[in-house]
């Protein structure tokens, strides 16, 4: 494993708080490894049985819904950020999602054994991946509030609420908001002239402002 690894992973979320020697230590094992993937390529699938957290080094992926008629995207993955945490101790066969590179992508496998040596070691690791894993429940909690949210309006007026301060820099871009909200790009983009018209955003550039938060919520019934 090299430093530019190390230091990639010890900055993740969950790893962060973990004490360096013992994580330099423990990703040493022989059940963590570096995979590349090709555009395109499936990192993961729910045919996958392997339990392993996956940190993406380089490239990007996106993780997308496995149903068979309809892949909806859930989250896109940037250098140093991780996925296979959720299901990593649960027992069903396979990955729930379909984890897809975007572009060339290099990825660091970490096998369960050696995350459980780290919860068992190192509290600062346990502490951090609770915290995750509460964090991800009200990530996915939002996004069956966004897709049962009614006309594109309120699903967007409920998007720019969930944001606490007053200015909102979308964490997607507009194409991957409509995946996540379900709507159409020209749905989303009246969604947006119709708030703008109602005076309860404005547009910054790439970023949007909050004019009237409770004005909105009470418009929508949020």
């Amino acid at each position: 494993m090299t430093q530019d690894i190390l230091n990639t992973i010890s900055h993740c979320r969950i790893f962060s708080s973990a004490d360096p020697k013992t994580l330099r230590e423990a990703l040493e094992s022989s059940d963590c490894f570096e995979a590349c993937f090709d555009a395109g390529e499936t990192i993961r699938s729910p045919e996958e049985s392997e339990r392993r957290v996956g940190v993406i080094l380089s490239g990007r992926a996106k993780v997308r819904s496995a149903h068979e008629s309809k892949s909806v995207l859930i989250k896109t993955l940037e250098v140093g950020e991780l996925f296979g945490v959720a299901n990593l101790f649960e027992n069903s066969a396979g990955y729930v999602s379909l984890i897809v590179a975007e572009k060339e992508c290099r990825v660091f496998f970490i096998g369960q054994r050696t995350v459980s040596r780290l919860l068992e070691s190192d509290r600062g690791f346990l502490h951090a991946y609770i915290e995750f894993l509460s964090s991800r429940i009200r990530f996915l909690n939002r996004k069956i509030t966004f897709y049962t949210s009614g006309s594109a309006e309120r699903r967007l007026a409920m998007y720019f609420a969930s944001f606490k301060c007053k200015r909102v820099e979308p964490d997607m871009p507009l194409n991957s908001l409509c995946e996540m909200l379900d709507v159409g790009r020209a749905s989303l983009y009246r969604a947006i002239d119709r708030l703008i018209e109602e005076g309860f955003v404005e547009r910054d550039g790439s970023a949007f402002i909050l004019l009237d938060r409770e004005k909105m919520l009470k418009k929508y019934k949020i």
